[in-house]
């Protein structure tokens, strides 16, 4: 289970769990207990709070601008400079002789100068979204990658640039964030749980990692996984996609790969996927 980034109380947990924590002093979370990761590289632990009501309030102000500016479309810059030629033209005009046409001009003028400034308002808020939308990005995957590292006593400094790299962070309709991991080929990545194929969570990436030789440096020795499962099991719990399995895994071509390269995982995932040899 992921530890969470903040707990009321350490009721219930291990004396190793409970060494993941301390206490909060002040501030609106007094009193609870929050993950304790060291920042590395830029990498930190945040309340990502304050940047996500910023983000609310930012799309907001861009609505009412682009709101605001709804009747000004269809102008550009073009007619902004010809309307300029004709006010220098109407100033040898008599105001008392052709006060209505000097009127309109005028604000035709005025209409094309707000348009400008809203253009430019509404440029500005959106550059703002975006790097606000960017830095909520940033936050949740540190967060919850150094999470899901840390669970499997791994070194964030040393896996993250390998995890984050793996994972995507998309935005659903109802303006909340999540993340999808991804396989080597940049698509959504799935395990096998109890027979089915399911979208991989940031957990079984890191478990993934953890059963390859070539990473052991990265977590600490432990001589067992605490699961009492074999590495070739991991690997399958972790997210290696079965190409014996019915369904959008089914991979002749890949099933004589793993065949080549790994009989042992390639009998393993036989057996899950119930095919007898």
């Amino acid at each position: 289970m992921p530890l969470k980034a903040l707990l009321d109380n350490l009721d219930g947990l291990t004396d190793e769990v409970k060494a993941f924590y301390k206490p909060i002093a002040d501030g609106d979370f007094a009193g609870k207990f929050v993950l304790d990761v060291e920042g590395v590289d830029g990498f930190a632990l945040e309340n990502v709070k304050g940047l996500t009501s910023a983000l609310g309030a930012v799309k907001t102000e861009n609505a009412e601008l682009k709101a605001s500016i709804e009747g000004f479309k269809g102008l550009d810059a073009k007619k902004v400079r010809d309307q300029l030629k004709e006010l220098e033209k109407l100033k040898q005009i008599n105001p008392e002789n052709e006060a209505d046409k000097l009127a309109e001009v005028k604000a035709q003028g005025k209409i094309d100068e707000l348009n400008k400034q809203h253009s430019k308002a509404i440029e500005k808020a959106t550059k703002r979204n975006g790097d606000l939308i960017t830095q909520i990005e940033d936050l949740l995957i540190v967060n919850e990658a150094t999470t899901a590292i840390v669970a499997e006593k791994g070194n964030p400094r040393l896996l993250m640039p390998i995890v984050r790299d793996r994972l995507k962070v998309n935005e659903g309709e109802d303006g909340k964030f999540s993340i999808q991991v991804l396989n080597e080929r940049g698509d959504q990545a799935y395990t096998v749980r109890e027979g089915n194929a399911v979208p991989a969570s940031i957990r079984d990436l890191v478990v993934t990692l953890k059963a390859d030789p070539s990473l052991g440096q990265a977590f600490e020795a432990s001589g067992s996984s605490g699961t009492g499962s074999s590495p070739t099991d991991r690997r399958i719990q972790a997210g290696a996609e079965n190409p014996w399995l019915k369904g959008p895994t089914w991979n002749f071509t890949k099933q004589m790969m793993i065949t080549r390269q790994d009989p042992t995982l390639a009998a393993a995932m036989k057996a899950q996927a119930g095919i007898e040899d």
